[in-house]
């Protein structure tokens, strides 16, 4: 079993090792070459990893801030949805009530729509009634 282990290590050296001193010569100088070329790769990716990160955190922190703007526009999004809904139901309620003005004897009384219609549509006024004469729709 050394034996064989002896003849591999013997078969693996003997590749590795050069003949002479210009094969020697021109494998150091391949070796040289390709560790010029990795120490040049290795500085510019090294500036490109720099440079990634400081992209990162940039956007990192406009990601961050787009957030915080997000959030203060949802919830002025939900403050107006919330008065929008408000008004809404108001609006509804005037319509409901379409107050009528009406003017007798010099002073300002507030109907209903429905006080109206019993007053005036529903019995017609007569020509000598004196509160249709008055009427005031606004």
């Amino acid at each position: 079993m050394t034996d064989s282990i002896i003849a591999r290590h013997t078969q693996l050296n003997a590749g590795a090792m050069p003949a002479s001193a210009e094969e020697l010569a021109q494998k150091h100088q391949s070796l040289f070459q390709e560790y010029s070329r990795l120490k040049a790769q290795h500085t510019v990716l090294k500036k490109a990893v720099k440079k990634e990160r400081m992209e990162n955190a940039s956007l990192q922190g406009n990601v961050k801030e787009k957030e915080k703007e997000l959030r203060k526009l949802q919830g002025q999004l939900d403050i107006l949805a919330f008065h929008n809904e408000r008004l809404s139901k108001r609006i509804e309620a005037v319509q409901e009530v379409d107050t009528v003005s009406i003017l007798v004897g010099g002073r300002f009384y507030w109907a209903t729509l429905v006080t109206y219609l019993v007053l005036f549509v529903m019995r017609p006024p007569h020509r000598k009634d004196p509160i249709s004469r008055f009427l005031v729709v606004q």
